[in-house]
């Protein structure tokens, strides 16, 4: 029940975003998860004669959500995909965490107009559906009245971790109804049918200079995919979703993602995108040249092809892929010009900012193992609907 708990009866001061719980007077702690980074939320108790004057608003579901997950869609997910889950039954949907307690109006304002829009929005939307989206710290209540007093307050939720070999009490099946739920939202207009065409999809999300972890030989890469051999076995897009018009475009992005049958791109945010992929979809994920560290972030196997399908379930990308129930690969870069050898220390120093020499080479061995894994996927399905189950015959 970490990051959740049922309140009761509560009020909430939606100017000033503090949370008053019957009790005996006395404060206490709760666990945000809001991300990957769990943090302490404050809250006040007192007795029910000293509670705010109000009557019941029914029941509120407060969520925590942190600054980061305003604009990174692998934050935003630890917050989405257990929420979803827990399929709470709430009148109001109260949005803490954006606030600041000596902002006062102004900030208040801006904190608003910065979430709605903000790449988190059209997600929340989703979440809360008809229901009314409060966020905390940002008015709602007038000078005389600023308590909203409700019946039942609930907390967060049960949490996922994405990092570890354990990911929470999520599951595969849970996560797959979470992400069909979103969108089948107005805010994307309906989930994309399953398939795995004659000719996959292959989306290379791009990641040039000066960003971290850029991809330096992006142009290699793109000729290897356009080239005369791959053009007969794949149909191959590149974008890059940091930049206008896709960078404020959610929709736009998560329809390339979701058609994609493989998902190729540099590690951060944007491979985030592949938990809205099929089941059975292939993620693709670059990382630099490292020379200890892969045993942890990019295992590499010993095989002909040199990569280690699903090998990585414990860190980051390997860890969404499991448990959204995609297969993942890792591909590590080649040694920049003039890289020095380096120890654990310097991995650890430098990793998350290098840039990344693909290995295009391993890419080529790569895409082959996948267009093989997803040919026998379609095979499988195509012989599942071959079987005819006739009544009465147990043997079917």
């Amino acid at each position: 029940r970490l990051c959740r708990a049922e309140l009761g009866a509560a009020c909430v001061d939606v100017r000033r975003a503090e949370v008053l719980v019957k009790g005996a007077a006395s404060s206490g702690y709760l666990h945000q998860c809001g991300d990957s980074y769990g943090e302490w939320r404050r809250i006040r108790t007192q007795p029910a004669g000293r509670m705010p004057p109000g009557r019941g608003r029914g029941r509120a579901w407060i969520l925590y959500v942190s600054p980061l997950a305003m604009s990174n869609l692998w934050h935003l997910l630890h917050i989405l995909l257990p929420a979803l889950h827990a399929e709470h039954d709430f009148d109001e949907l109260l949005i803490d965490g954006l606030h600041h307690a000596d902002g006062g109006a102004e900030w208040a304002e801006w904190s608003w107009q910065k979430l709605r829009s903000s790449f988190a929005w059209p997600f929340l939307q989703s979440l809360a559906g008809p229901k009314e989206l409060v966020l905390l710290g940002a008015g709602g209540g007038s000078d005389e009245a600023p308590w909203r007093c409700y019946e039942r307050v609930d907390w967060g939720y049960e949490a996922v971790a994405l990092f570890g070999r354990h990911k929470g009490h999520l599951s595969t099946s849970s996560i797959r109804r979470a992400v069909q739920q979103l969108e089948r939202s107005s805010s994307f207009g309906g989930p994309v049918e399953p398939s795995v065409p004659r000719t996959p999809r292959l989306l290379l999300i791009e990641r040039p200079p000066p960003a971290r972890r850029a991809v330096v030989n992006g142009e290699a890469l793109r000729d290897l995919l356009r080239s005369s051999s791959w053009c007969k076995h794949l149909m191959s897009e590149w974008a890059d979703f940091a930049e206008e018009p896709l960078r404020s475009d959610v929709r736009g992005q998560w329809k390339l993602a979701s058609q994609a049958n493989i998902l190729m791109g540099a590690h951060g945010a944007g491979l985030a995108w592949s938990a809205f992929m099929h089941a059975g979809s292939i993620l693709v994920e670059l990382l630099p040249f490292l020379h200890v560290l892969h045993d942890q972030l990019c295992r590499v196997g010993d095989g002909e092809d040199g990569a280690a399908w699903d090998s990585t379930p414990m860190y980051a990308y390997g860890g969404l892929a499991l448990l959204t129930g995609l297969h993942h690969v890792c591909i590590l870069g080649l040694p920049m010009p003039g890289q020095q050898s380096g120890s654990l220390g310097h991995d650890l120093a430098t990793w998350w900012s290098s840039d990344i020499y693909v290995d295009t080479a391993a890419v080529n061995r790569t895409l082959v193992r996948a267009l093989n894994r997803l040919s026998r996927s379609r095979t499988d399905r195509k012989a599942a609907r071959r079987v005819r189950v006739f009544p009465g015959f147990a043997g079917a």
